[in-house]
């Protein structure tokens, strides 16, 4: 299993506004935030709803 955080960017965006807002700056757009991760690789998988079946 992969060690590192699986943040979303919804929950990025979030920390980002929260970051920014308290340093007086002005909010991250999600949307760039999504563009950004999207291009650099970083995106999770898309929840679809379906479950994956176990076992034999």
């Amino acid at each position: 299993m992969d060690s590192r955080p699986s943040y979303g960017y919804r929950r990025i965006a979030a920390l980002l506004k929260r970051e920014r807002r308290s340093a007086g700056h002005d909010p991250v757009n999600a949307k760039r935030v999504f563009r950004l991760m999207k291009k650099s690789g970083l995106l999770l998988a898309r929840h679809t709803g379906r479950r994956v079946p176990r076992g034999p």
